[in-house]
């Protein structure tokens, strides 16, 4: 691998992670500062739960939706 690859991959990689970060409203890039909010993430995991049982997204939805019409 000569000088031209590592740079080529260190601009790829700095893409990615880029890519993956949010973005402030303003453009600027936000590092790190994510949190877990733990009543939403139980939602997630039911509904990964849920579907990995072979329940349909749109029986999901109805489900979710029950929830809160109580």
């Amino acid at each position: 691998m000569d000088g031209t690859d590592i740079n080529h991959t260190a601009a790829t990689s700095r893409r990615a992670t880029q890519a993956q970060a949010a973005i402030y409203c303003t453009g600027d890039l936000v590092c790190g500062e994510r949190e877990i909010n733990s009543e939403e993430a139980d939602t997630i995991r039911r509904i990964f739960r849920e579907f990995a049982a072979g329940i349909s997204p749109a029986e999901i939805a109805r489900r979710l939706q029950s929830l809160t019409s109580r």
